[in-house]
């Protein structure tokens, strides 16, 4: 199960950024390492985290911040 901090954690590791750059609220546009392969890392890693059940949520990809994709996970039953 992903908490908003390995959520963090996870967005963090994926685009090579200090954590303390991200918190729940960041958006995509204001993070410069967030560009397209940035997101998918980060989506391959969060598919790999729930075991392919992440890539069943149709949404997913179309989140605009982080607190977006935390709900729909936990939507989804994959974070707490």
């Amino acid at each position: 199960m992903l908490t908003e901090q390995t959520l963090i954690k996870l967005i963090a590791s994926c685009l090579k950024i200090s954590q303390k750059k991200l918190t729940i609220n960041s958006k995509i546009i204001d993070i410069e390492e967030w560009d397209s392969l940035g997101h998918l890392a980060i989506f391959f890693a969060i598919d790999k985290k729930t075991k392919g059940a992440a890539s069943k949520i149709k949404k997913l990809n179309d989140s605009k911040n982080i607190k977006d994709i935390h709900k729909l996970l936990k939507q989804n039953k994959l974070a707490k």
